[in-house]
């Protein structure tokens, strides 16, 4: 897939007045020895994707990790709606409207779609967990997404591309805002990856706010209203997707001009 491929998605029309979905400013994280963080500003607006990209090392998983409350910024301020926040936890961050889904799902394997859903927050009736009422509505809930999960295999059946699923289908039915995504095509096959995409689409479509972060810079155009590129733990980069190249992408990542991507280098023979 490319930047001209029919199947980039229709951008948001989000209006710049209101206050952002998701605000970070003058973010700093430090662990010892090393400052992961230098003052990292980003914003995320309802029914926007903005991708999130950098090389290994740029603090891009640092930065979410601060957003789902695992770490708590050492300066710097995180508002949603314009209102500031100070997560201590991940319950917080998902209290407040987030939803992260990382790379390793975070999915009990034994349990099936609908125990991982409401894992920790069962509704219940007279004391007891209300299964059935449970399993309505995440049947109900897929339906809606257009897709087909078995609600009772254990989750360590289901393919990878479901897994997925059942973690979005966890974000939407606890009224998620905000969903952070960490390479979430890495293990999808191209027709998996042309549904994850659609689903995204309904979801920016219905005011979610999403956070993209990738390595596969073709992807970047196909979903993304804007991308923010790190590197060394700082902002180098903030403007909408059809203001910048794949090869701009790359020398703001790395640092240096794309010719010098694989530099010459003068080597005595053998």
């Amino acid at each position: 897939m490319s930047p001209s491929s029919p199947s980039v998605l229709p951008r948001s029309s989000t209006n710049p007045t209101n206050p952002p979905l998701l605000s970070l400013s003058g973010i700093v994280k430090s662990f010892p020895g090393v400052r992961a963080l230098r003052g990292v500003d980003l914003r995320l607006d309802a029914g926007e994707v903005l991708a999130v990209l950098g090389e290994n090392g740029a603090g891009k998983s640092t930065l979410m990790k601060i957003i789902g409350g695992a770490h708590t910024a050492d300066a710097g301020t995180l508002a949603i709606d314009g209102q500031e926040q100070r997560f201590q936890s991940p319950q917080e961050s998902r209290a407040a409207g987030v939803a992260v889904i990382y790379q390793e799902f975070n999915l009990v394997p034994a349990l099936t779609a609908v125990e991982n859903i409401f894992l920790g927050q069962e509704e219940t009736t007279g004391g007891f967990v209300a299964r059935r009422r449970e399993r309505e509505q995440v049947a109900a809930l897929f339906r809606r997404m257009g897709v087909a999960v078995d609600l009772e295999e254990p989750c360590r059946r289901l393919s990878t591309a479901q897994q997925q699923l059942v973690e979005i289908a966890k974000a939407l039915i606890h009224k998620a805002r905000i969903l952070v995504m960490d390479e979430p095509t890495a293990a999808l096959t191209s027709h998996e990856v042309e549904k994850l995409f659609a689903l995204m689409g309904e979801l920016r479509r219905q005011g979610m706010g999403i956070l993209y972060i990738s390595h596969r810079l073709e992807e970047v155009f196909i979903i993304a209203d804007r991308v923010t590129i790190l590197r060394d733990g700082g902002n180098v980069s903030d403007c909408p997707i059809h203001a910048i190249t794949r090869d701009q992408m790359i020398e703001r990542m790395v640092g240096r001009p794309l010719d010098q991507e694989f530099p010459s280098r003068r080597v005595t023979r053998g």
